[in-house]
C-alpha cells in the first residue's frame, strides 16, 4: 500500500492479522451495508475465524 503524507510517499507492508483457517467475510471498498441495507463504503476487511483465535496488528 503507499500512502502520502506531508509531501512524502511510504510503501507499507501488511501482514494478515490471524494464522491458520480464516475467510474474508466482508471485503474492502463498496458493500451492501448488512443492517442498514444501502451501499456503503467499507474501510476494511473482516475476517472470520474461530470464536479465540488470536487477532494481531497487521502493521
Amino acid at each position: 500500500m503507499r500512502i502520502r503524507q506531508g509531501g512524502e510517499e511510504y510503501t507499507m507492508t501488511y501482514a494478515y492479522p490471524v494464522e491458520g483457517q480464516w475467510f474474508c467475510s466482508s471485503d474492502y471498498g463498496c458493500r451492501l451495508h448488512p443492517a442498514q441495507m444501502r451501499t456503503l463504503f467499507h474501510s476494511g476487511m473482516d475476517f472470520a475465524v474461530k470464536k479465540g483465535t488470536p487477532v494481531l496488528a497487521t502493521a
